[in-house]
């Protein structure tokens, strides 16, 4: 069985979209997810685990709508624990959308397992 570490960056628009996707035949294990708030103002951002073909909703949150203090701020970088230890199967994604475009960047720490 190969493992592959990778580590994913991104800046979440306003409409969700996949930050990574297990693909085809693997499984990609999450073992760490951290946001940060880059803008002078207070930002929120939402995450969801959606299987291939799917859209995101409340029904695949992880979790939806929470703040981010102003860039600067103790409370302007996450340490996102709920997603950690997350297994995607072959084609679901982790998706996410923020606030405001460009605002907050997520760094995804993952295995992929073939």
């Amino acid at each position: 069985m190969a493992q592959t570490p990778t580590l994913t960056q991104a800046q979440l628009g306003t409409s969700a979209a996949a930050i990574v996707t297990a693909a085809s035949g693997e499984r990609l294990y999450i073992s760490k997810v951290v946001v940060c708030n880059t803008a002078a103002g207070a930002r929120t951002y939402s995450l969801w685990a959606v299987p291939p073909s799917q859209t995101a909703g409340n029904a695949r949150a992880l979790v939806l709508n929470r703040q981010l203090g102003a860039s600067g701020s103790v409370t302007a970088t996450e340490d996102v624990r709920e997603v950690a230890g997350l297994v995607l199967d072959s084609g679901w994604s982790l998706q996410g959308a923020a606030s405001v475009a460009s605002s907050v960047t997520i760094h995804v720490q993952a295995v992929m397992i073939t």
